[in-house]
């Protein structure tokens, strides 16, 4: 007999009338517990009520011994789950303590199935149709004043939210992070992911995007952003629900762009792009005026010439000299 787990209270609690009977309360604590009795010999006044005469001579001592289970009521975990509405999808409720033989129903069996493996502890739950379900847990051996319960949700996708820097300089990576929310504004595992397709594309070439194995937590998937070349862009995040639509999310804009320090970014810098409007004329030569960022002055031209590009501080074009004689040539930049 294990001491402390339980104890007799017989002098309390049982009749004076039954004095064989003994009272077992049991401690707070679970585990194995075997409880003996062992009979030495006999009241002669139980023999004599009985109208039994004694036997002759000593007597063996008789014994015997009950094993118990102590165990906790039932209990589930976890207690409440949301499920992706997909017929490949499935939950698993662990069933703790209570006797181990229950009896497992719902509160709606159009939303969800449920299996139980005795043998395993655990109650596997299949999404039908949406909405929400109750999965009730009797124990068959115990007494219990109200049976175990965990709440399911089945759930379609409603959208989906993608977190990202506004900027990547060319080069360098940052990270871009994805959530299936559903439709009661609550995360869907991202072991669900796989069976919405979930895609994360960008709208044009100047970055790369590369999915990652390890996320910030069991709710989100993240994503490697590499810039290559300058310019604007947007994200956007695509799924496919179970019936084959397809869902995308708002486009969250990225631009790529050089860092400050780097070199050909310095301060009042440009390029201009000098087109002839005629074949036979000359060329418009630029080159930086002094050393004041964004003065710029123009050669002669013989003829009209388009310059195309643009300055960070411009000031108006200064006319070059023409040949002699002839009108200055215009200029727009």
């Amino acid at each position: 007999m294990m001491e402390g787990w339980v104890t007799t209270e017989a002098q309390r609690r049982c009749p004076p009338l039954d004095p064989g009977l003994q009272a077992i309360a049991v401690h707070e604590a679970s585990g194995t517990v075997s409880i003996s009795a062992t009979v030495t010999g006999y009241q002669l006044s139980h023999l004599s009520a009985a109208t039994v005469k004694p036997l002759p001579g000593p007597h063996a001592p008789v014994s015997s011994s009950v094993e118990l289970v102590l165990v906790e009521d039932v209990r589930v975990d976890p207690d409440v789950v949301t499920l992706y509405n997909h017929p490949d999808v499935q939950a698993e409720l662990h069933v703790k303590e209570g006797s181990g033989y229950f009896f497992l129903n719902t509160s709606a069996a159009s939303v969800v199935r449920v299996a139980y493996q005795e043998a395993r502890g655990i109650a596997t739950v299949h999404p039908l149709l949406p909405g929400s379900a109750t999965v009730l847990i009797h124990d068959l051996c115990l007494p219990f004043l109200a049976p175990a319960e965990a709440t399911v949700h089945v759930s379609d996708i409603h959208e989906l939210y993608v977190r990202v820097v506004d900027k990547v300089e060319i080069g360098k990576m940052v990270k871009a992070h994805v959530r299936v929310l559903d439709f009661y504004k609550k995360s869907f595992l991202a072991k669900y992911f796989a069976f919405m397709d979930l895609k994360l594309r960008a709208a044009s070439q100047i970055i790369t995007l590369v999915a990652l194995d390890k996320a910030l937590d069991g709710y989100t998937a993240a994503f490697l952003v590499h810039g290559t070349a300058i310019g604007q862009t947007s994200l956007t995040a695509r799924v496919t629900d179970t019936a084959g639509q397809r869902i995308s999310s708002t486009q969250q804009q990225i631009e790529a762009g050089r860092s400050s320090n780097s070199p050909g970014s310095h301060h009042g810098e440009a390029l201009l792009k000098c087109v002839p409007v005629l074949a036979s004329e000359e060329r418009v030569s630029t080159r930086p005026r002094g050393r004041e960022a964004g003065s710029w002055e123009l050669s002669s031209c013989h003829g009209a010439v388009r310059a195309e590009g643009s300055l960070s501080h411009p000031e108006p074009p200064r006319a070059g000299r023409s040949g002699e004689g002839s009108p200055e040539a215009p200029v727009s930049v």
